[in-house]
């Protein structure tokens, strides 16, 4: 049920309910009347008739004279006192007797009704009921003969009306109260109902939503059953807060990969800037000792064929080792230089099976897997630009193992988005965590002084780069290291 019907209908049932207390008794008011009337006189006939009652017919004052002086008058507002001596004349009555008014006729009003008083006395004296008049009450008189035997007698009548008057409630009056009453107990219901069905409720919407913005989502929603308004709200309320919700989960998601994706391109930015910064300085480097190196070598050679003796040969061995081995460095520098791969392709078995012949050596003591899929694999890559990249990696994965007994692996798979993927996948101690993301960069060598420079998995990153593919390395959930390369299929 709508909230403003539920209001209505508890405004129209307070209403109806007094309003109609308010007709039965206007409806019955001559009987209430009837029922006030005969309770005043009950109640005040019976006190005033007592009073009398112990003063004059216990025969102490029966005269004119002891009635008139009675102390007991001044509890009144006002005394009138008429013996049954009354002539009546048509419709009108005539004290022909004692008429008599021990308070005085000053106190009395204008409009005082004295032929309603009178006619209230006279019959009160012959029928020995009380009645009430001009807001007072008519009774009979009863006095005791002094030092007689006879009965008591009617003296006449008497009008007393009391110093506060009888108070009778009106119509106009009931009125009044009854819309005071209907007011208050409607407003106060409104007030009840209003705070239960719409204030409450709302505050603890208020309550929500202050708490969901300071991440206390967990406040409880008022419960059904308030109003089709109301539990609309909290339902649209709850249905607001669920999509926020939702709508920042995803966008925490989103944030967080896209908060990945750029530290991964600035990672890849600033590897490809040092790489073109080391390359260029490599490229400078490499030139200038290119030269003389070429010099020194020729020189060496000449003074092999002229130097005589054992001691001499052997110096010569070692010197020229060194310049092969500054040459090779040069070499590789050189490789580092800004410059482009070679296009081509290649078959992919036929490198597989010129790195293993090139390495036999290094091989031997580790078991050395070959897996192709299909077997005439091509990639788009020139054979001696993959080889080289291949090579380095098998050769790391034999430092890797060491003197151990390992397993080495190489396989190529075409992939359904169809490129290749091609693996190098070793069993040795693999590398650190905090290293793998700096893996690719020049210079960062796992290997122990003087035996690596380096630049091995940097120019083999390069050079994947170049022929437009990708290079990622990962340690192995059984144990080991991984290296795998994906390239465009030839």
């Amino acid at each position: 049920m709508r909230l403003r019907l539920r209001l209505t209908l508890v405004l129209l049932a307070v209403n109806a309910v007094v309003l109609g207390a308010l007709a039965w008794w206007t409806a019955n008011d001559e009987v209430q009347q009837d029922l006030r009337s005969e309770s005043v006189k009950r109640i005040f006939a019976e006190r005033i008739t007592s009073r009398l009652a112990a003063r004059f017919e216990s025969g102490e004052a029966n005269e004119i004279a002891d009635i008139v002086s009675w102390e007991g008058w001044r509890e009144f507002e006002d005394v009138l006192l008429v013996d049954t001596r009354v002539l009546r004349v048509a419709d009108d009555l005539v004290p022909i007797g004692a008429y008599l008014s021990p308070k005085g006729s000053r106190i009395r009003a204008v409009d005082f009704p004295y032929d309603a008083v009178l006619s209230g006395m006279v019959r009160a004296s012959e029928e020995l009921e009380p009645e009430l008049i001009a807001g007072g009450i008519c009774l009979p008189l009863i006095v005791q003969e002094k030092f007689s035997l006879q009965p008591r007698r009617i003296w006449g009548g008497v009008y007393v009306r009391p110093r506060n008057g009888f108070q009778v409630v009106s119509v106009p009056t009931l009125v009044v109260a009854a819309a005071i009453a209907a007011t208050l107990l409607s407003a106060s219901l409104v007030y009840l109902f209003l705070g239960r069905a719409m204030i409450r409720p709302v505050e603890r919407l208020s309550a929500a939503a202050a708490g969901f913005g300071d991440h206390r989502a967990h406040l409880a929603l008022p419960g059904p059953g308030l109003g089709r308004e109301i539990d609309g709200l909290v339902d649209s309320f709850r249905g607001m807060r669920e999509r926020i919700v939702n709508f920042q989960t995803e966008l925490e998601i989103e944030v967080e990969r896209a908060t990945e994706a750029a530290s991964n391109a600035e990672r890849r930015a600033a590897q490809q800037e040092r790489l073109a910064a080391m390359g260029t300085l490599a490229a400078g480097l490499a030139h200038e000792i290119n030269s003389p190196l070429a010099g020194a070598l020729h020189s060496l050679e000449v003074l092999r064929r002229e130097a005589a003796g054992p001691k001499a040969e052997r110096y010569s061995e070692l010197i020229q080792e060194s310049l092969e081995r500054i040459r090779e460095l040069v070499q590789r520098l050189l490789r580092l230089a800004p410059a482009r791969a070679e296009s081509g392709s290649c078959l992919v078995q036929s490198v597989f099976e010129d790195v293993g012949t090139f390495l036999s050596g290094r091989l031997e003591g580790h078991r050395f897997k070959v897996r192709i899929e299909p077997e005439d694999l091509r990639v788009a890559a020139a054979p001696g630009d993959l080889f080289a990249v291949l090579l380095n990696l098998v050769q790391n994965a034999c430092d890797a193992l060491a003197e151990k007994s390992g397993e080495i692996e190489l396989e190529a798979m075409k992939l359904s988005d169809g490129r290749v993927c091609i693996e190098v996948r070793d069993c040795g101690p693999g590398v650190k965590d905090e290293l793998l993301p700096h893996l690719f960069e020049p210079f960062l060598t796992t290997k122990d002084v003087g035996q690596g420079t380096g630049l091995g998995l940097a120019l083999a990153h390069a050079t994947i780069r170049q022929l437009g593919g990708s290079m990622d390395a990962r340690n192995r959930s059984q144990g080991g290291f991984a290296v795998r390369i994906e390239l465009s299929a030839g």
